[in-house]
């Protein structure tokens, strides 16, 4: 049972610095996370991300087995990182199941979860995630999860780079919660 107030810690896209900047703080502070790969991109570089500047370098297979014996978790983010609602159901299907089956397949591991990419969702994604295998699936709606939530619709508190530390308290809803 959960007890206390648990917090996962996820990672969308599996971006390089994932490994060479989050993962070192995370292991030093006895922190595991999740991270969602884009499995067609796996050692490519983030074109979704090309409006903002040049894409940025995606974790080789080689980088994502050495975190998972490290005890990071891998989730998909689907293979191409289309929004699923853009998918029509058999094609849905069929990019959730590969990309599930490579990551099991190079990790030798189970893989449950799934984050959609930009959080895109529809009322058919939930029956399609579950019959290709997936347990939980994690959107972008900024909420703090409940035992209520959908378990394929399950929302995320985005910390982004561009926020300062000391507004991590607020973001959660514990104003006045220790960070150091």
């Amino acid at each position: 049972p959960i007890q206390g107030r648990p917090v996962m810690l996820t990672f969308d896209d599996a971006y390089l610095d994932f490994l060479t900047d989050a993962f070192p703080i995370l292991a030093e502070n006895d922190f595991s996370a999740e991270v969602f790969v884009v499995t067609d991109k796996v050692g490519g570089r983030s074109d979704w991300d090309s409006a903002y500047g040049e894409p940025a370098p995606l974790m080789s297979w080689s980088n994502i087995q050495q975190l998972h014996q490290k005890g990071i978790c891998f989730g998909s983010h689907l293979a191409s990182h289309t929004p699923a609602s853009a998918i029509d159901n058999e094609a849905l299907l069929a990019e959730a199941m590969l990309s599930r089956n490579a990551l099991q397949s190079r990790l030798g591991a189970s893989v449950e979860s799934i984050a959609l990419p930009y959080g895109a969702t529809d009322f058919r994604v939930p029956g399609i995630l579950a019959l290709a295998g997936y347990g939980i699936g994690f959107t972008t709606q900024p909420a703090k999860a409940t035992f209520s939530d959908n378990l394929f619709g399950l929302p995320r508190l985005e910390v982004r780079g561009d926020r300062p530390l000391e507004s991590f308290p607020e973001l959660t809803g514990l104003p006045g919660a220790f960070i150091g």
